[in-house]
């Protein structure tokens, strides 16, 4: 879940994309039936993976689509673009995550105002948000918006976004890697995130 245009979608294809690249049997489902083209966008990736889309058009649907999901058989959910500063929008969120199986993960854009960040995130957590999901990390210099959201509302990086690619699109960022991307300079432009050194740095990071 998150902001409108933080790329949840693609983050949920590629999380789907890696389970099937490991051999793992995944369930993808989308509650985001109403915005022009949002179940084609992700239905385009679904197919790639020869996987079929699940579509939930409400929070009751959902409570017996949830039930599909295993521990083995994990379900990716994507949702629509949730304005944080919309009390109706959040309160039409939260009715999805009545089940205590459901893991809402925060998907959040690098850069922006560190302010606005961290207040979103804030208003994220509050709807139990406990680990988010950075993307577009490619294509910025400047994490104070990552490290505001971070630390104002407790969330641990669990993940960072560093290509378009759907089948390599996800990898974990250690403390070494974070500290590496607070020590740079933003006028660089290396490639300031090492895909396979913070392949090896599992840890998460807060």
């Amino acid at each position: 879940m998150g902001p409108p245009g933080c790329g949840k979608t693609s983050v949920a294809a590629k999380l789907a994309a890696r389970a099937a690249l490991d051999g793992q049997k995944v369930l993808i489902a989308t509650t985001d039936t109403v915005r022009a083209g949002a179940v084609q966008q992700l239905r385009s990736y679904t197919k790639v993976l020869d996987q079929e889309l699940i579509t939930i058009d409400s929070a009751k649907a959902f409570e017996g689509v949830a039930n599909l999901a295993s521990d083995k058989v994990p379900m990716f959910v994507d949702t629509p673009g949730t304005n944080p500063f919309n009390e109706g929008e959040m309160s039409d969120l939260k009715k999805f995550l009545i089940d205590p199986r459901v893991e809402p993960v925060l998907v959040l854009a690098a850069g922006g105002d560190p302010e606005d960040a961290a207040d979103i995130a804030a208003l994220y957590a509050a709807l139990g948000c406990r680990r988010m999901i950075i993307t577009r990390l490619d294509a910025t210099r400047r994490i104070g918006a990552i490290l505001a959201a971070a630390f104002n509302a407790n969330l641990a990086i669990a993940e960072v976004s560093v290509t378009p690619s759907i089948a390599q699109g996800l990898k974990k960022i250690g403390p070494l890697n974070l500290a590496r991307l607070i020590a740079l300079d933003p006028n660089d432009n290396q490639s300031h995130l090492t895909t396979n050194r913070s392949a090896r740095h599992g840890e998460n990071s807060k």
